[in-house]
Formats: C-alpha cells, structure tokens, sequence
C-alpha cells in the first residue's frame, strides 16, 4: 500500500519508558480534530520526497554508512554486538536490545526468517536491522525490529482475526498466521500487483521448506483492496497492523474495521499509534515510537462514493436473484 520510494526509511525507537498515552472518544475527539493536527497527502509526500533525497540521491550517503547511522539511532552500537549477517544473529540481537520479549512473536520469528520474504538480489542485507527498498517491485520492508514491536504491541492471540494494510512481500501477514493459529483468520491487502505476486509465492514456498508452519498457521489470503475503500464482505477484525502512513483524518476509517475490544497500530506524521478500542466508543491511544514510513494511498471522496454505490447495488441485485424484498 505504500507508495514506491527507493531509499531506506528512517524509525528510530524511543525509550519504552517515554510513551505517551491519550484517552479519546471515538465519534467525537477523532472526528473533530483540527487542521492543525492533520497530515495532508501533500506534505507526507514532501516528506518522502525529502528522505529520498537526504538518502538515495546520485551523491548520497553510501550504504555502509548509512548502516553505520542506522545502528547508531536505534540504540548503543556496542550493547549491540556485531551487525547481524544471519537469520539466528538478528534474532539474538533483538533479544538484547529487548525488542523482542513475546514468547509467540519470539517463536514466529525464530521459524520464518526474513531472508526467504526479500528478493535474491538483496538477501546480503536481509539480516540486517534495517528498512530495506525494494524499489523493482515498488515497496518496502520495515527493520526487524519495528515489525516485533508492532507485533508485540497488537497482542495477538490464538483465535484472533488478523488484517495486515500493506502487506508488501506478505512477512508480517505470515508471522500473524502462525500466532493466531488454525483457528484464527488472517488477510495481507496491498494495491501494489507485484507486491502481491511475491506475497503469494513467499507463502506458497514457507508453506513448503517449513512444516512448523504449514500444521500450525492458518490459512492466508491477500487481496487486492485499498482499506479506505468499503470492503464488500464488511469484514471486522481483532488486531489491524498498518504498514504505511496514515493521515490522521484517516485513522476513524480504520478504527471502523474493529471489533471491540481490537486494537490497531499505526504510523500517523511521525509517531507509530497504538489504538485500544474500548466499550462505549472509546479509543485509548499510546505513542510507541517515532517513525518514518511510506505513505498509504487514499481514495478521493468521488471513488469512495462510487464504490459505495456499486456495492450497494449489488446486494439489491443479489436480494433479487433470491427472491426477496428489494432494501
């Protein structure tokens, strides 16, 4: 769902003990914000535009020091240990920076490696703790360690129903099936076709090299949909992961897709949100981090109304077909 962009992406944590938590009414604090508080497509555009100058322009940083900043941001390089170059060294090393301390998240990464979800050509930089471009096939994948924190966040749980906006090469979309188990549902959507071909190919293969999987997961779909669309099924869900930025006029539209007591996590301008919906309307909303992330795209109100108009006239037709009263 993200946007193309060909450099890496910026998320730098914040001290865990640095969060910030808000309370808000669903119908009315969200709905009334001001425009001072709302992210325009324009200026995440001008931000992305921004960054990939700053990272990928004819005389930009090589990559070695990019990698050098990168480690230097997301925490001490020293309490670090070495750069990770192997699927078991990327694990250890979120485990001593206590990223990842969820024993179901822990299991689903140990099992799915990050290696077999990234293309051939750049499997040398698949361990590190990095965003990595794909910018051949138009998205990019989040740093390890930001997909264990929205994981861990989300608290997903066996029996769940997962949706993954964005779900690019399908990674998080399949870490979410194995913790939700059989009994559980899950839905990667994407409007990138080429992000969607690979997801299905990177299931069909950790399907096949890994049997751990293939008896505890469930089954997997990916759609192509853009989630500000209405979803013809009206589909809700437990837990919601979004993989790009999100205008904060937005994020009721999303809200709308969980049940109660779900919880959705978010980029919005700079800050990765948590929302907790509780009874009687009520969000509770958490800054976890800061972040940079690619910019979802949204629908114009005209193709919003149009895709109303279509399902609903389907459902007429489909009532019809069936022998009952026209609604």
């Amino acid at each position: 769902m993200a946007d193309e962009e060909e450099g890496n992406l910026i998320e730098v944590r914040m001290d865990a003990h640095e969060e910030d938590e808000t309370s808000v009414s669903e119908e009315e604090d969200l709905e009334e914000m001001s425009g001072d508080d709302l992210v325009s497509e324009d200026e995440d555009e001008a931000g992305a535009e921004a960054e990939r100058g700053a990272t990928t322009g004819d005389e930009g940083m090589p990559r070695h020091v990019q990698r050098a900043l990168w480690r230097i941001l997301v925490g001490d390089p020293a309490s670090l240990g070495p750069e990770p170059t192997t699927h078991d060294e990327l694990i250890q090393s979120l485990k001593r920076a206590r990223v990842l301390l969820d024993q179901r998240v822990s299991r689903a990464m140990e099992l799915i490696p990050r290696g077999s979800f990234v293309p051939e050509e750049q499997r040398g930089e698949a361990y590190l703790d990095c965003p990595l471009a794909v910018p051949q096939l138009g998205f990019n994948i989040s740093a390890p360690h930001i997909h264990a924190t929205c994981l861990e966040k989300l608290c997903l749980e066996p029996g769940h129903r997962f949706l993954d906006v964005g779900s690019g090469c399908g990674l998080v979309t399949c870490l979410g099936a194995y913790i939700v188990g059989k009994t559980g549902s899950v839905v990667g959507i994407e409007i990138n076709d080429d992000a969607l071909a690979i997801a299905e190919k990177n299931l069909a293969s950790i399907k096949a090299d890994c049997p751990e999987f293939a008896l505890t997961a469930c089954e997997v779909t990916f759609e192509k949909h853009n989630v500000f669309l209405p979803d013809p099924k009206g589909r809700l869900y437990d837990r919601i992961n979004v993989a790009g930025t999100c205008p904060r006029s937005r994020v009721p539209s999303l809200l709308n897709l969980l049940r109660e007591d779900g919880k959705l996590i978010v980029p919005c301008g700079s800050e990765l949100q948590l929302y907790n919906k509780e009874g009687g309307g009520k969000m509770r909303m958490e800054v976890v981090s800061n972040v940079r992330f690619g910019t979802l795209v949204v629908p114009t109100d005209a193709e919003v109304v149009i895709r109303t108009l279509e399902l609903d006239k389907k459902r007429e037709i489909d009532l019809l077909r069936r022998g009952g009263p026209s609604p």
